[in-house]
């Protein structure tokens, strides 16, 4: 039976290689005990994992942090004048 999928091949350094394995681990893509960078590329293609550069990491923590705050504040707020 022949494979039904598409194929790419990947030039890569060792070190690239041995970083998408350990993202593969790190986020579950296995084929039994390895690493399987075909199924990291397969849950991003699907939009199962998301790539962030690191610059918009800073941003979104900072957007949560912010978000936090306001509600925080508003549970705050509300302490305060139900009190009343």
């Amino acid at each position: 039976m022949g494979r039904k999928d598409e194929s790419i091949t990947l030039s890569l350094t060792a070190d690239d290689k041995a970083s998408l394995e350990a993202l593969a681990a790190k986020h579950g893509c296995m084929w039994g005990k390895t690493p399987n960078i075909s199924r990291l590329i397969q849950q991003i293609a699907i939009g199962q994992l998301k790539i962030i550069a690191e610059s918009d990491k800073t941003l979104e923590a900072q957007t949560l942090l912010k978000s936090a705050t306001v509600k925080r504040l508003f549970e705050l707020l509300e302490e305060q004048f139900k009190d009343d």
